[in-house]
């Protein structure tokens, strides 16, 4: 009964090195969901975050989204950030300082 919960008997010898890799690989998998769910739901894209929630493709939709999704939302954020510094010009601002009010002398 002992030996039957020692899984490294389980695992034939010339296949032990395959062990780290995969917990390596699903490090990086979970490490890649948390990332485009976390970028879906703030981007408030819900069918997005319902996809990558059901579905597991090894991390396949993962860097689909990350890659080509964000990607396009980058550099169209920042076109738009780049026509709108055009736009607004820069103007030195003055601080105002209210003066207090005298009250006048009456005569």
């Amino acid at each position: 009964m002992l030996n039957d919960l020692n899984l490294y008997h389980q695992i034939p010898v010339g296949w032990i090195w395959l062990v780290p890799i995969v917990f390596v690989f699903g490090v990086i998998i979970f490490a890649l969901k948390g990332y485009a769910l976390w970028k879906s739901a703030k981007r408030g894209e819900m069918w997005w975050f319902i996809a990558l929630f059901v579905l597991n493709t090894a991390g396949v939709l993962e860097l689909i989204y990350i890659v080509f999704v964000l990607k396009k939302y980058h550099v169209s954020f920042a076109k738009k950030m780049k026509t709108h510094m055009k736009t607004v010009e820069a103007k030195p601002v003055t601080p105002t300082v209210p003066t207090p009010e005298v009250p006048k002398e009456e005569k």
